[in-house]
């Protein structure tokens, strides 16, 4: 029994809630059986058992009577330490706060807790979420459940490590550069960055506020589409939120893909991919056109890097100005990786910053401008299979990178237009290292994203 509520996603849950032949009791009992065995993959900083079990109680009695709360009533959920959850722990993986307690509720999480989800606890994540290895953080390294000498990605490593584990079906991550995607392709599961301003970000301890994103993380698309629905709306606490009605992000589900148009900027990863990856990667955009979808060779959306190193501008120098004072107050407490890219944006100019915001700008334009003539854009959600931890250079192709300026190198295109992106697993190689495939769409084209990875999904049939 335990192995098989271990195996069940958020729709599953909800199904067999519904017919009262599972209780939430029952799921939560298992899932925090479960990270405790697995306290060695270090994917959760702090763990909620005894709040778990008091929710689980109370959902259980409304399915008794048949009247749950919301659509995520009874479903077990992570989130990633740097969102902001009152009372309990929240440290941002460092040391500063290490013994943080917020006064208030992230939007996301009180939406949760209006819709009955039930938390297990908060994850690791790289100190601060600025970075992608998740190899430094306060509480140590996270470990890839497929290999756990391997990274997980970041920066919502153990976010992404729980859900591959199966220590939760959902949970909840932050995105600036690539912290939902990019852990989501190293472990193997489902990751959304929507439409910026889609998703409250008020009460999340900001990486770079004008690029900063929440965004679900499931084991299947169809459950990511579902637990997106959940999250979504206008919030008037964030400068950023969009007045966008919410809506069934599942609605494309299912539908054909046949004579829609998928562009493909194989100029940006032919020669920039390990060869698993761009085998896996063409592998997909060959179902898609065996399900009678048009595909299209378009140009890479950023030749010259132009725009990449513009967002990258914004994030560091964003990242500085949130630091600042703990910087010059508590510089000792800071990891020097960290602290060495922060001092790189206290450096960058203020015409520098206006300039790269500028350019962002120009960039959404471009972007909306590519995407008239196609549906979607698809390509690797990163260059390069999880290194080991602690690795700082990778080799791709007989070139030798440093891990920084890789791991977002796809992802960092939907950062900086703050369009949808989705990651989905492609494939996985003969060592068990899972493969991510990217999906971006224009603004508020979630549901058409879903609708492709959909489609890819059900003719892999991945058992990951």
């Amino acid at each position: 029994m335990e192995n098989y509520i271990e195996k069940l996603g958020i729709k599953e849950l909800l199904n067999l809630y519904n017919n009262k032949s599972l209780s939430p009791v029952e799921v939560i009992e298992n899932q925090l059986s479960r990270i405790e065995m697995n306290k060695d993959i270090n994917a959760f900083i702090t763990v909620t058992g005894d709040l778990a079990m008091i929710t689980a109680k109370e959902s259980e009695e409304r399915y008794m009577k048949s009247k749950p709360l919301g659509v995520m009533d009874g479903v077990p959920y992570a989130v990633k330490d740097n969102i902001f959850t009152k009372g309990i722990r929240t440290t941002m993986a460092s040391e500063i706060y290490k013994d943080y307690y917020p006064d208030i509720n992230a939007t996301v999480i009180e939406k949760l807790n209006g819709s009955g989800a039930i938390l297990l606890g908060k994850t690791n994540t790289h100190e601060f979420a600025s970075g992608a290895t998740c190899d430094r953080t306060y509480f140590g390294p996270i470990k890839n459940p497929h290999n756990k000498k391997k990274m997980p990605g970041g920066s919502s490593g153990g976010s992404a490590a729980a859900l591959a584990a199966r220590l939760c079906p959902a949970a909840l991550g932050a995105d600036t550069s690539g912290s939902v995607r990019i852990p989501a392709a190293a472990c193997g599961v489902v990751g959304m960055k929507p439409t910026q301003g889609r998703v409250s970000k008020y009460g999340v301890y900001p990486l770079s506020d004008s690029i900063d994103h929440v965004g679900p993380m499931t084991r299947n698309v169809e459950d990511n589409a579902i637990f997106l629905r959940a999250i979504a709306g206008y919030d008037p606490l964030d400068k950023w939120s969009l007045k966008l009605p919410n809506m069934d992000y599942n609605i494309e589900i299912g539908q054909s893909v046949k004579g829609m148009v998928v562009g493909v900027p194989y100029s940006i990863f032919k020669d920039n991919t390990v060869p698993s990856i761009y085998d896996a990667v063409v592998d997909s955009i060959d179902i898609l056109k065996d399900l009678g979808a048009k595909i299209i060779e378009i140009p890479n959306p950023d030749p010259d890097g132009t725009f990449v190193g513009a967002c990258r501008a914004v994030r560091i120098s964003e990242g500085y100005a949130v630091h600042e004072k703990n910087i010059m107050e508590k510089p000792g407490l800071y990891n020097p990786e960290i602290m060495q890219q922060m001092l790189v944006g206290k450096d960058i100019k203020a015409y520098e910053y206006i300039n790269a915001l500028q350019m962002r700008s120009q960039f959404k334009t471009h972007f909306k401008e590519m995407m008239k003539d196609i549906d979607i854009m698809i390509m690797p959600t990163m260059p390069l299979l999880p290194p080991d931890i602690n690795q700082r250079e990778v080799e791709i192709r007989g070139i030798v990178h440093s891990v920084f300026t890789r791991f977002n190198l796809f992802t960092i295109i939907a950062s900086f237009t703050g369009f949808p992106s989705i990651s989905i697993p492609c494939g996985i190689t003969e060592e068990n290292l899972p493969i991510g495939l990217q999906i971006l769409t224009d603004e508020f084209e979630e549901a058409k994203a879903y609708r492709f990875a959909y489609q890819i999904e059900k003719a892999l049939d991945l058992k990951l």
